[in-house]
């Protein structure tokens, strides 16, 4: 099982249910399997997947697992909008699960002149001399991500609609819907402000400094180092990242 480190699980009892199942179905199967979540909103910071046939009950005693059509990561919201209400693309949550195995397979398949190097190199080998041989190699291997480099060029990989209430924290939105609101349902995240006739809103700013909010609406202020952030909450996974792009091509790494 992979997972990332920065997801919010709401229902942590059906979690534990969905993992349960999917362990079932990877130790009967040789598939890539991932964890999909119903989108509640047309997220342009989420990766979407595509379900497509369904896996029948007679050949696997669980729930909802399909054969993935498409991946698509981070979307403009006008198509994930359009994914949301076609009804058939999930949030793809990153967590996965394979049998050993299949997973080896899979490596070997897609990499194998890093497999090669190390088999060629070791024929019995201990753990401490295993992470020798990572540590010296690992800069020269490919820049991908387990998402770009194994998921999406896998040939069958499988997908668990699950609901137990997930959230990427990784995205302003998600941080906003999953901490408790105060007054007119503002997020303020270890900081000390002043709020009047705002709404909606998520604030971070540094410690020791003080922040006066009036009449904002649905925004998001955060302030950190030498940058100071304010936009809209609705789309903002898009925004920071075009203005990431467009701040390192006009000032550089200063302010990144």
């Amino acid at each position: 099982m992979i997972t990332p480190s920065d997801q919010f699980v709401l229902n942590e009892e059906a979690f534990y249910d969905n993992i349960k199942e999917a362990l079932l179905f990877v130790s009967l199967h040789n598939n890539l399997l991932t964890l999909g979540v119903q989108p509640t909103r047309p997220e342009p910071g989420y990766g979407y997947i595509q379900q497509g046939e369904l896996i029948m009950p007679e050949i696997v005693k669980v729930a909802k697992i399909s054969h993935v059509k498409s991946f698509v990561e981070k979307p403009e919201r006008d198509f994930a909008q359009m994914f949301m209400d076609s009804g058939e693309f999930l949030w793809n949550t990153g967590v996965i699960l394979a049998n050993a195995r299949y997973l080896n397979i899979c490596f070997r398949r897609l990499f194998p002149d890093v497999l090669k190097r190390f088999d060629g190199e070791l024929e019995h080998y201990t753990i401490e001399q295993e992470m020798a041989f990572v540590n010296e190699h690992y800069p020269a291997y490919p820049n991908l991500s387990i998402d770009k480099g194994v998921l999406e060029k896998c040939e069958d990989v499988c997908v668990m609609k699950c609901g137990f209430g997930w959230a990427d924290l990784g995205t302003w939105h998600s941080i906003y819907e999953c901490k408790q609101r105060g007054d007119g349902d503002n997020v303020v995240v270890d900081s000390q402000v002043m709020i009047e006739d705002s709404h909606n809103n998520v604030i971070k700013l540094p410690k020791g400094r003080l922040g006066v909010i009036n009449g904002l609406d649905g925004y998001i202020v955060a302030e950190s180092d030498n940058v100071l952030l304010i936009c809209k909450k609705g789309d903002s996974s898009a925004l920071v990242r075009k203005y990431v792009n467009e701040v390192q091509i006009k000032f550089g790494d200063e302010f990144i």
